[in-house]
C-alpha cells in the first residue's frame, strides 16, 4: 500500500488526510503510522471524542486523554479495532516526546505512591457539577427575575465556575460515564458559548501546541485588547486587562440569553454578537455549524 500523504489547511492543527477517499472518514496518523477509525468510533470508551483526531496527527491528542499505563491498551486497541492504512509519508517525530514522557511517568508514580488513580476522586467533580449547576439555575432567576444586585454577584462567580467544569467534562475527566462527562461538557453551551468550537480550539488548536505563539489560538485570543503572550505586541491599554477581561466576559451570558428573546430585541444580538449574520439569519444549531466550519 503507497503511503497515505497529508495536506495542510488554515496552519499546523487543521490538517486534512489527502488521501482518504470518502468511504474512510476517519482516517488519523498516529506517530506516523495511519489508521482508519470508522469501525473503533461506536467501540470507542470515551465517546465520540475521538472523532478529533481524525484527519490530523494525533499522538499528543490521544497522549493527553490517556495515562502512561493504559497506552498498552490503546495501541492494542489501534491494531485489532481499527484499519490500518500505512506510513505517513515525510513524517517527522516532534522534538520533546522524551520531556512529555518522563513528566508523565513521574505523575503516575506521585499517584501510585499516594494509592489514588485517575478516576479516585471523579465522585467530588459530579457532586459540585450538579450543586453549581442548581446555584446557577436559582442565581438566574434572582438575577433576571428579581433584580438582584446579590444574584446577579453570584451568578458572575457561578458563571466563571461552570467554565471551568465545562473543560474537566470536554476533557473526559469529570467521570468515567461518557455521558456524564458530555452533560457537564454541555455547561459551556448554558453559559452562553458552544461546546463544539470549543473542543476544536482548545483541545485540539491549544493541547497540540501549548503557549506556543502562531501555534497555539490560545495566546493571540483577545490582541489587541488583551495581551496573552510575552512575545505580543505590548499596548498601554492591556495594563487594565485585568479588570476590563472580567468584566467583557460578563456579556457571554447576556449574548446567551439574546437567542431566546423577542424579535424586537434582537438589536441588543447585533451589537453583542460577532458577525451578526450568525445570530439573525440562522437558529442557534447552524450557527454552531458555521462557526465550526469558520474555525
Amino acid at each position: 500500500m503507497s503511503p497515505a500523504t497529508l495536506a495542510l489547511h488554515l496552519g499546523p492543527h487543521t490538517s486534512v488526510i489527502a488521501s482518504s477517499p470518502s468511504s474512510y472518514p476517519a482516517w488519523t496518523s498516529i506517530n506516523g503510522q495511519v489508521y482508519d477509525l470508522t469501525r473503533f468510533i461506536s467501540q470507542h470508551p470515551g465517546g465520540s471524542v475521538i472523532q478529533l483526531a481524525a484527519g490530523r496527527e494525533a499522538a499528543a491528542l490521544i497522549e493527553s486523554y490517556h495515562g502512561k499505563e493504559s497506552m498498552g491498551r490503546v495501541y492494542a486497541a489501534l491494531r485489532n479495532k481499527c484499519d490500518y492504512v500505512g506510513p505517513l509519508a515525510g513524517y517527522v517525530a516532534p522534538f520533546g516526546d522524551v520531556f512529555f514522557h518522563t513528566v508523565q511517568a513521574r505523575v503516575d508514580e506521585h499517584l501510585r505512591s499516594k494509592g489514588y488513580n485517575y478516576h479516585t476522586f471523579e465522585w467530588t467533580a459530579v457532586i459540585e457539577s450538579v450543586v453549581t449547576l442548581l446555584l446557577f439555575l436559582v442565581s438566574t432567576y434572582y438575577c433576571c427575575v428579581v433584580g438582584s444586585v446579590v444574584g446577579a454577584v453570584v451568578l458572575g462567580v457561578l458563571t466563571a465556575r461552570m467554565g471551568f467544569l465545562m473543560h474537566t467534562g470536554n476533557h473526559c475527566a469529570s467521570s468515567s460515564l461518557v455521558w456524564l462527562n458530555a452533560s457537564i461538557g454541555f455547561f459551556m453551551n448554558v453559559i452562553g458559548s458552544s461546546h463544539l468550537i470549543w473542543r476544536h480550539e482548545h483541545q485540539v488548536a491549544h493541547h497540540l501546541d501549548p503557549n506556543e505563539l502562531d501555534r497555539d489560538n490560545d495566546c493571540a485570543i483577545g490582541n489587541p485588547f488583551i495581551r496573552m503572550h510575552p512575545h505580543l505586541p505590548s499596548h498601554p491599554w492591556q495594563r487594565w486587562q485585568h479588570i476590563t477581561v472580567p468584566t467583557a466576559i460578563t456579556f457571554g451570558f447576556i449574548k446567551c440569553q439574546c437567542h431566546t428573546l423577542a424579535p424586537p430585541h434582537r438589536i441588543l444580538c447585533i451589537a453583542l454578537t460577532l458577525p451578526p449574520p450568525l445570530t439573525l439569519t440562522l437558529s442557534p444549531p447552524h450557527s454552531l455549524l458555521m462557526c465550526s466550519v469558520r474555525v
